[in-house]
């Protein structure tokens, strides 16, 4: 099992652009064939022996994971997420170096009306390509918890901050614990066997059932880590929010995406996200400034005072 950090790109457009939404969206074609019998199924091989192209092996690994109870679940309200974007999972679905979700951030707004400004996501879940069978399963389940149940956040907000990032990142809905949760599942379902001799075992409480609980006391672990966490909590004013939850231990639980604990990933994810922010910030405030005295006479009140706010709400957001 691979845990990865969920991924945000940031983009601005400076001209609005005409998207186009896929259709055809039918969840019986997607997810609705069963494979009932995986006796002949090698888990050990590599996933991508299960066809010859990206797309027929990512529909039969969805077909697989389909075929586990927890997994149909997972697969089901994707499915539904995936749709209201007019897609269906293969078009989510893609290989990659590394198992993430992807996910792009764009703002857009005009040159013309620099005041008008909307925002949308797009995600894309990657499966790394180097994986074995049983491990392409897991980082699936993995993976599309992240996409479909991760609470969304707009950057560009006031109250985006880095204590409810963390907290999203970590333990939130649709977090690492809950994706770590959720392969943990997928994989008794699959193969008990293998299940007893993995880490899952760590998050099992007395009553042998998986815990969020002792996953999220595991995954707040930083070891050598952890004056450096807590001196960046500090300085943002949230040390006594994480003083009872992080822990100096020994970290069972690292980043992929940054080869970091958890905590100490979403720190340097949260700080690209600002820089990138900023920086996009910085570039709507001069068109802002150029288009005062282009505007009509009756409007450069207008935007004056709008540029003056976003002006105040930059320089909050992002002094050094």
């Amino acid at each position: 099992m691979r845990c990865s950090l969920f991924k945000l790109h940031i983009l601005t457009i400076l001209t609005i652009l005409t998207i186009a939404v896929l259709s055809g969206f039918s969840l019986a074609d997607d997810i609705g064939i069963d494979i009932s019998d995986n006796k002949d199924l090698k888990f050990s091989a590599s996933w991508l022996n299960l066809g010859d192209s990206e797309e027929s092996r990512v529909e039969k690994l969805i077909k697989i994971l389909n075929n586990t109870a927890s997994g149909k679940k997972i697969l089901l309200s994707a499915s539904t997420k995936a749709a209201e974007y007019g897609q269906i999972l293969v078009d989510v679905i893609k290989e990659g170096s590394g198992s993430i979700t992807d996910t792009t951030l764009v703002r857009k707004f005009s040159k013309e009306d620099p005041l008008v400004m909307v925002y949308e996501t797009k995600s894309v879940v990657y499966i790394n390509r180097n994986l074995n069978l049983i491990n392409a399963l897991l980082d699936l389940a993995h993976e599309l918890t992240h996409y479909t149940f991760r609470e969304s956040f707009n950057p560009y907000t006031s109250d985006f901050n880095i204590k409810k990032f963390i907290h999203s990142t970590v333990e939130g809905r649709g977090g690492e614990v809950d994706a770590y949760l959720a392969e943990c599942t997928v994989y008794k379902e699959l193969s008990k066997k293998e299940f007893d001799n993995s880490k899952c075992k760590t998050v099992l409480d007395s009553s042998d059932e998986l815990s969020k609980d002792l996953a999220i006391k595991q995954f707040y672990m930083v070891g050598e880590h952890y004056e450096w966490f807590m001196k960046k909590m500090e300085q943002a004013g949230h040390e006594d929010e994480f003083s009872e939850v992080v822990g100096k231990d020994h970290p069972s639980f690292i980043s992929s995406a940054y080869d970091l604990p958890y905590p100490v990933a979403a720190i340097k994810e949260f700080e690209g996200i600002k820089s990138k922010v900023c920086a996009n910030d910085e570039k709507r405030l001069e068109i802002m400034k150029s288009a005062i005295g282009r505007n009509p006479a009756s409007e450069p009140d207008k935007v004056k005072t709008k540029y003056d706010q976003a002006k105040i709400d930059y320089e909050a957001k992002c002094a050094r």
